[in-house]
């Protein structure tokens, strides 16, 4: 029997991650046509990046260090994905609430007050989460193993918030648009592709 994309359930994880890419490159057309100017939609636009970029590194890391061979995405029950919409969507909100303004000369340095805040924060959610998805087998390598490419990277990325605030607020003109369409053009690939794969059979 041949094992086709569709048996290894991963059609909802990619129609998840394309529209939440679709999303994503909306919100970053609407933000660069509206000249950059409107404060929410700069913070939303930054909020929903950290967000995607958290909730995407818990599936690479549950895929890659917790349990392959589980096929990890038909392995998660409905109130694990509950609980990885949660801490994505307190991840948005808290990135919302504490991002600084975009700073009007160049930052120097990393921010270490913002990475000693989101460091533990993000550690301790993504152990909290990784006790639920590989319960029984939830030892101190597996759970390390599953937070720690998150805490560094979610943590490294909010250290330099200003400074990547600071550069993109100084990208010419269309150019967050751009990728924007780029990221739309991704979400359609993800949403469209998989199905038509599995409906060839391949």
């Amino acid at each position: 029997m041949i094992t086709t994309v569709s048996d290894l359930h991963v059609f909802p994880l990619f129609a998840l991650l394309g529209v939440l890419l679709g999303i994503l490159g909306f919100l970053y057309i609407t933000y660069d046509l509206f000249g950059r100017q409107s404060e929410i939609l700069h913070k939303l636009s930054f909020a929903l990046s950290y967000s995607f970029i958290f909730v995407f590194i818990i599936f690479i890391s549950s895929l890659f260090f917790i349990a392959p061979k589980y096929r990890i995405i038909g392995y998660l029950s409905p109130a694990i994905w509950g609980l990885i919409a949660l801490y994505g969507s307190a991840v948005c909100i808290l990135q919302f609430i504490t991002l600084p303004p975009i700073p009007q000369i160049r930052p120097s340095g990393v921010d270490w007050l913002r990475l000693i805040l989101w460091g533990p924060l993000i550690g301790f959610g993504l152990v909290r989460l990784g006790v639920h998805i590989i319960y029984p087998d939830s030892s101190f390598l597996k759970l390390a193993m599953f937070a720690l490419p998150g805490t560094l990277i979610i943590g490294l990325l909010s250290s330099f918030s200003s400074a990547i605030q600071w550069r993109i607020s100084r990208l010419p003109e269309k150019h967050v648009a751009a990728i924007g369409a780029l990221l739309i053009l991704c979400a359609f690939a993800l949403i469209f592709v998989p199905p038509l794969f599995g409906f060839l059979g391949m």
